[in-house]
């Protein structure tokens, strides 16, 4: 959510009841990635989720 919210400052909440990322309300972020949502602002969230994963995965 931290490297979500430099990408979209103020736009993206965490809802931890669901385990969601919310990027402006309507991008939908769980462990597997964007579930939810599509146009160019979906395809960016989920560019950073893919960069963040690869990161986790290399130690």
């Amino acid at each position: 959510a931290e490297k979500l919210n430099k990408v979209f400052p103020n736009m993206v909440r965490y809802v931890r009841e669901a385990d969601v990322i919310l990027v402006m309300d309507r991008i939908r972020v769980t462990k597997d990635g964007v579930v939810e949502g599509s146009g160019p602002a979906a395809e960016r969230v989920q560019k950073v989720y893919e960069e963040w994963l690869a990161e986790q995965e290399s130690g």
